[in-house]
């Protein structure tokens, strides 16, 4: 019973890290989490996902340059120009291209990687413990599931693993800015994967639930660019849950965040 009942679960907690820590803590600064939080997202992560902390830093850049550049040439998870089936099947192999890019590239007297993680650092002690062993995290994950889940726990394994190109890089950057609706008016191509009015039978419920477990409120992408220094993504109600935010809500409670923004546009 533990792969239909847990399997989904540690899934989440990747989706988790990658909204509340790498989008909204580390790249937009809407939310300030305690280091005891944070360090454990980064440790996620790196055990998940085989990021290290560096490679966190690199994720970030290239979020930040979507924002900064969103729709241009040079945005690096632009649909329009890359294609947007390209985009969704290449996710992982043009991610590590357009990484290489922000080491070459200069904005400025800087180098876009500098340019675009500015204020943030990656040189801690507990940082360049994890750096150092770069592939040592995913080897243990693959271990622990396979021990507890058999040969499910690779299929497991194998989800994590692609979830940070495909669910963040493929699903949200190419399905939010080609489908969907426009609820704010903003100046790219950004749209809200949510549904705006509840089908026959209440059916589009379970897109919010699917898109929430499966992305931590990260397909509300057009709210998001309307108004990226907000922790929630848009008035966090009905069809238009953000989970990511009630998770924030609910760390806040017991202690784990110092603080959190939200826009008053969204009514919070």
């Amino acid at each position: 019973s533990f792969p239909t009942r847990r399997s989904s679960d540690l899934i989440h907690i990747t989706v988790q890290a990658i909204s509340l820590y790498l989008h909204r803590d580390q790249t937009h600064r809407s939310v300030d989490l305690k280091p005891g939080l944070r360090n454990f997202y980064k440790i996620w992560l790196w055990w998940s996902s085989g990021m290290s902390p560096k490679q966190d830093l690199e994720w970030i850049g290239l979020h930040r340059k979507h924002h900064a550049k969103a729709d241009s040439e040079e945005d690096p998870h632009n649909p329009e120009s890359i294609g947007p089936w390209k985009l969704f099947v290449l996710a992982y192999p043009l991610y590590v291209k357009e990484v290489k890019k922000l080491y070459t590239r200069k904005v400025g007297s800087e180098t876009e990687y500098a340019h675009y993680t500015r204020g943030l650092s990656n040189d801690t002690t507990f940082d360049r413990i994890l750096n150092s062993l770069p592939f040592v995290g995913l080897t243990l994950s693959l271990a622990t599931y396979s021990i507890l889940l058999g040969w499910f726990g690779f299929v497991v394994w194998f989800l994590q693993f692609l979830w940070m190109p495909v669910a963040a890089g493929g699903v949200i950057n190419v399905l939010g800015h080609t489908i969907g609706h426009i609820p704010y008016q903003t100046k790219d191509t950004s749209r809200s994967l949510s549904p705006t009015t509840p089908g026959f039978l209440g059916w589009k419920w379970i897109l919010v639930v699917l898109f929430n477990w499966g992305t931590c409120g990260e397909h509300l992408h057009n709210p998001h660019h309307n108004q990226p220094g907000s922790a929630s993504f848009g008035p966090s109600r009905k069809l238009n849950f953000d989970i990511g935010y009630w998770w924030l809500v609910q760390f806040n409670k017991i202690g784990l965040i110092n603080s959190i923004r939200v826009s008053a546009d969204y009514g919070h």
